[in-house]
């Protein structure tokens, strides 16, 4: 699980305003960064419901949540350059526009699988 600082964070939000971020450690699994309606607001739930952004706040670290995407998306994003993830039964491909000499997606992966996109 790969962590980042919370400038990390905001500036990847700032980037992709899809993200979502976690929390790691204490108070995990309720407080997020993610951005309120893509109406520019940030928002972190759970998190100084004032709204104050204090030292405690900025040295927190976060995870990325990842939610799966369509496959066209999934797809749009392996045409821009970055990596997907199929994730089906049991089983999880990943594939990267570096490495297209062998690329076999199944049929079941396209209607069954779940898709992601690697940040």
């Amino acid at each position: 699980m790969k962590k980042y600082e919370t400038w990390e964070a905001i500036k990847m939000i700032t980037e992709n305003s899809k993200l979502k971020f976690r929390q790691i450690g204490e108070f995990e699994n309720n407080n997020y960064i993610e951005l309120s309606n893509n109406d520019g607001h940030m928002v972190h739930i759970n998190a100084y419901k004032s709204g104050q952004c204090d030292s405690d706040f900025l040295n927190r670290q976060w995870t990325l949540v990842k939610e799966p995407v369509s496959f066209i998306e999934a797809i749009h994003a392996f045409k821009e350059g970055k990596t997907i993830k199929s994730v089906c039964n049991t089983s999880s491909d990943s594939y990267s526009p570096d490495e297209t000499d062998y690329m076999e997606i199944t049929p079941e992966e396209i209607l069954e699988g779940k898709w992601y996109i690697e940040y």
